[in-house]
């Protein structure tokens, strides 16, 4: 029912731009004005998406890997097709870990010969350790199209740490 409303609206300013030059110009005002604070609200837009990529770039430069520790690391069957990781992360950085990101590679190894059967990154984990301190995670990763393996081994490596900037 509000797009009859406005349909009319319309058509009324419509008619009032045609047959009164003095309405016409608020009109056209109007609209400039509506599109000089959408020019100025995309820029904003703009500047402060760069400005987090930036802030994201130099936070991820923060914590050097040799700075934290994973371990305690399982991985097991969540049931639904995919896997959960679980493990211990420690920090000992000077800067609180506030996300990291691990790739997973899963291998079959019979007989002692090793190939690749899964590999993915788990999905960002955000878990805020500060510096100095231990924290428990959980996290979930998925290997699609994964062959069941005969003699499993998996390893990880650390892909990515972002230091918490405020």
């Amino acid at each position: 029912m509000a797009w009859v409303a406005a349909a009319m609206f319309g058509v009324a300013v419509i008619y009032f731009a045609i047959h009164y030059p003095g309405f016409r110009k608020v009109v056209l005002w109007c609209l400039a004005g509506i599109v000089a604070l959408g020019a100025v609200g995309g820029a904003y837009a703009y500047w402060d998406s760069v400005r987090q990529a930036k802030r994201t770039a130099y936070a991820k430069t923060l914590i050097n890997e040799r700075d934290v520790d994973f371990y305690d690391l399982t991985m097991g069957s969540n049931g639904l097709g995919g896997h959960t990781v679980k493990g211990t992360v420690r920090n000992r950085s000077s800067h609180i870990l506030r996300s990291f990101k691990l790739r997973i590679i899963v291998q079959d190894c019979p007989a002692g010969k090793c190939e690749t059967i899964g590999e993915n990154e788990l999905w960002e984990t955000y878990i805020n350790v500060p510096p100095g301190q231990v924290r428990a995670f959980d996290t979930y990763v998925s290997f699609y199209n994964m062959p069941a393996p005969k003699a499993q081994r998996w390893n990880y490596g650390v892909m990515e740490l972002e230091a918490k900037l405020d």
